[in-house]
């Protein structure tokens, strides 16, 4: 009958389930007692499914009854596991250490067993077997047996609820809680819905077919999920809800059509229309079984391919037995195809394994660039001998406190020390031990720091410390003084004792500068001042500082004129191929020669006209003077060549910048491909909106792009892939310790071309001096090179000739 089909599939399906689940979890983790447990409480429920959908098919009342005993086996024993399972898993270990206890807990299990499962005379007419609608049920009068069941069922299941709510309420992770409360409420219902059905209800109406081992489902279910989570399967393998419930229709689904593959006998027609045979609706059935199987892997990997394989590996079971049962080549091509989804099955799983170990090593990448990252931070703001701040930190620093001071009306002192005879300890004890000396020195001068101080180190045997707020000049000469005097005491390094004397020079915020460079500077020059005067002594700024600074005045207002005067002009530096040391291009460097002070270096100009605003106008300047210069080169070259302009921030916070520049190319017939706009790494990565937006409205007009002076600002990865670079240029901090005894700049530069490599940044070296730089930078992939070795900064003249001598060598 179909009900009694129904009910018969619906049995196989939670027994498949119950079999399924218990199986992976197993194979996944077998050693925790629970999980043990759990595969026994699964079989238990899995006779009592299966005992029941068997009963319910068979022809026969002597094999009916047979399997009604055998899912007695199940019911009997199931509720005495399912307390054991509950008292290992709330921690009630007091089982285990007690023998008579777990003895004890399975009589009422083992009598009711006995009683229902062996026809023995404890209990002979325990069936009473009649065929209905639903399948074979059994119509015996309630006898002893059956109380005593329902006093060992009721007792036992209230005893599960009351651990289990116990346990919930003393859980903290509110995850496995939740889990355990979920549980606990199946179990109620299970107590409800199992005892109204088939205890009281069935009473009333006997025909009525058996509810309790379907809705066992849901609770052993939620075990499953629990135990999952407990054995820390799902931090290897994530299940989630959504799929877990696609595998369970599934399941049912495949069950469903198999069980119609069983049943199917004779031709269909199919609405009516037109007529199918036999074997073509059996050829469906195993497509559309293998359609399930592959979502099944699909939707999960693990315990999807699990439940997959069981099934078809029992469809193949079922069909070798009905091949040697009938002796028929019926079975034969369901054999096949099975055995090809069960291979198709194992494809498909190393494809998914292959593919989650591969974004488990592009997980891994992902963290070792975040580790480089963080390193390259630490490289970039921190000395590693010291683990002290580094310049670059200082001048962040003192710049915040700068803007704090500014507003209170504060003043500030920044401290620089220099200890006079530290050359000497390399030289006669070694580089190891003044590496222990600086570091005893920093740890000296971390111990003299009061709040509202910071220490850094600017590089070698050189020291900053900015004073906090201080009311009046003769404090800071007091705090100087006393950590001058603390300088003077030996250091004791092992048995040896060192005296480093110490030349300090102070600069006062806001009377010596309002920037860090200039207090930096005024204290640097007053330092110096110290050592002149005998050493081992501290100096402030002086009057002759003042006059510097009256000169640099002089020079700011110089500069606004210096344009109209033709005063400013440019200097070109090849850059040339690393591989041929061919000349590709040019960097057009910026040069002023004053009246009266002559030739003004270009880091004591570009500071003024930054400061001014002048660099907007000199800059629009330079670059035309260098397009039209560009076009005298490849006239004279008779190739290619590029040319690379420094461009500074105050010129990208200009809004029309880029239509500026485009306006230039378009006036010096200038090719944009030709032109390579240089910016520094700290402005870069500035956080300032304004700057990406600027940079890749430039870049729109078709020129290259690159990061100037690379390695020494504030490098993020995470930034850098956000800027649209094309060229990486190295700091020649970094080339220049090519050759001598630092190997971690060497480390440095090597691993900054391989990450612009890796990146498909083109990259290029400034600072070349040797022979032997320019052979390992070679060696290593860079792309140009660009330094005195191969030319200095010269003009456009010579630059023509240096082009002329360049297709001399290249012919």
């Amino acid at each position: 009958m179909l009900t009694t089909s129904v009910f018969s599939l619906l049995y196989f399906f939670v027994a498949i389930n119950f079999l399924g689940s218990s199986i992976y979890l197993l194979l996944k983790a077998p050693r925790p007692l629970a999980n043990r447990l759990y595969g026994v409480l699964a079989v238990a429920a899995s006779l009592w499914t299966v005992g029941l959908g068997i009963a319910g098919l068979v022809a026969s009342d002597t094999a009916g009854e047979m399997w009604m005993r055998i899912a007695a086996l199940g019911w009997g024993t199931l509720y005495a596991l399912l307390l054991h399972f509950v008292l290992v898993l709330t921690g009630n270990a007091s089982l285990h250490r007690r023998k008579f206890l777990s003895v004890l807990l399975y009589v009422p299990a083992f009598l009711t067993v006995l009683a229902n499962s062996f026809p023995l005379f404890l209990n002979p007419d325990a069936y009473l077997l009649t065929r209905t609608a639903y399948g074979l049920v059994n119509m015996a009068g309630r006898s002893f047996w059956d109380w005593f069941f329902y006093c060992y069922y009721l007792s036992y299941m209230t005893g599960i609820l009351v651990l289990l709510y116990r346990y919930q309420r003393g859980l903290e992770d509110t995850s496995r809680q939740k889990r355990v409360k979920s549980l606990w409420r199946s179990i109620i219902f299970i107590l409800i819905a199992g005892s109204g059905l088939d205890i009281i209800l069935h009473h009333m109406y006997p025909s009525l077919p058996y509810f309790a081992p379907l809705l066992m489902f849901q609770p052993l279910r939620y075990t499953f999920e629990l135990l999952y989570e407990q054995s820390s399967i799902g931090e290897q393998h994530s299940l989630r809800k959504s799929n877990f419930l696609v595998i369970i229709i599934s399941v049912f689904v495949y069950v469903a059509i198999s069980f119609l593959q069983i049943y199917l006998q004779g031709d269909l027609a199919v609405f009516g229309l037109f007529l199918v045979n036999e074997a073509s609706y059996r050829g469906i059935i195993t497509q559309l079984q293998m359609v399930i199987s592959i979502l099944l892997i699909l939707k999960d990997a693990s315990l999807g391919f699990f439940v997959a394989l069981v099934l078809n590996a029992l469809n193949l079971f079922s069909s070798v037995m009905f091949l040697f049962r009938t002796r028929t080549s019926t079975s034969i091509p369901g054999i096949i195809s099975y055995l090809g989804v069960i291979f198709l099955l194992i494809l498909i799983k190393a494809f998914l394994d292959y593919e989650r170990a591969s974004r488990m090593r592009i997980e891994e990448q992902r963290k070792t660039l975040e580790e480089s990252e963080q390193k390259l931070y630490r490289l970039a703001y921190f000395d590693t001998l010291t683990t002290l701040p580094n310049r670059e930190s200082f001048f962040q620093e003192v710049s915040q406190h700068i803007g704090e001071a500014k507003r209170a009306g504060a003043l500030l002192g920044v401290l620089f020390i220099d200890f006079d005879s530290f050359k000497s300890i390399n030289d006669t004890a070694g580089h190891a031990t003044g590496d222990r000396v600086l570091q005893k020195i920093s740890q000296t001068l971390s111990s003299s720091l009061q709040p509202g101080d910071f220490l850094a180190r600017y590089g070698g045997d050189e020291f900053l410390i900015q004073l906090g707020p201080q009311p009046t000049i003769e404090d800071f000469s007091e705090r100087a003084q006393a950590i001058l005097s603390r300088l003077r005491k030996p250091l004791q390094l092992g048995d040896d004792e060192y005296f480093l004397p110490a030349s300090m020079g102070l600069a006062i915020y806001p009377l010596d500068g309002e920037s860090v460079e200039e207090l930096i500077r005024h204290a640097d020059i007053a330092m110096y001042a110290a050592k002149t005067k005998g050493k081992n002594q501290l100096a402030f700024c002086t009057a002759d500082m003042k006059d510097n600074t009256t000169q640099k005045m002089r020079l700011s207002n110089s500069l606004y004129r210096a344009l109209d005067r033709g005063e400013l002009f440019l200097h070109y530096q090849t850059q040339v191929a690393a591989d041929t040391e061919e000349i590709v291009g040019f960097e057009a460097l910026l040069r002023w020669k004053h009246d009266e002070y002559g030739v003004i270096p270009p880091l004591v100009f570009i500071p003024m006209a930054e400061q001014t605003g002048m660099i907007r106008p000199i800059g629009l300047w330079v670059i035309e003077q260098a397009c039209q210069q560009l076009k005298i080169f490849k006239q004279h070259a008779q190739k290619d060549l590029s040319i690379a302009i420094n461009v500074s921030l105050l010129q990208l916070r200009d809004p029309s910048i880029a239509q500026k520049i485009g306006e230039i190319l378009a006036r010096t017939g200038t090719d944009p491909k030709d032109i390579c706009i240089e910016i520094t790494e700290s402005i870069a990565f500035l956080d300032e909106p304004y700057i990406l937006l600027r940079l890749k409205e430039i870049k729109a007009l078709g020129v290259s792009l690159a990061i100037d002076d690379f390695g020494t600002g504030y490098s993020s990865l995470s930034r850098l892939k956000l800027f649209p670079i094309d060229i990486l240029k190295i700091d020649m901090e970094f080339v220049q310790g090519v050759g001598s005894e630092i190997k971690k700049e060497t480390a440095i530069l090597k691993s900054i071309i391989q990450m612009g490599k890796n990146l498909h940044f083109h990259v290029l070296a400034e600072g070349v001096e040797t022979e032997e730089q320019a052979a390992y930078l070679k060696q290593q992939g860079c792309d140009e090179m660009q330094g005195y070795y191969f030319s200095k900064p010269v003009g456009a003249e010579e630059a023509l000739a240096l082009l002329g001598h360049d297709e001399v060598d290249g012919a």
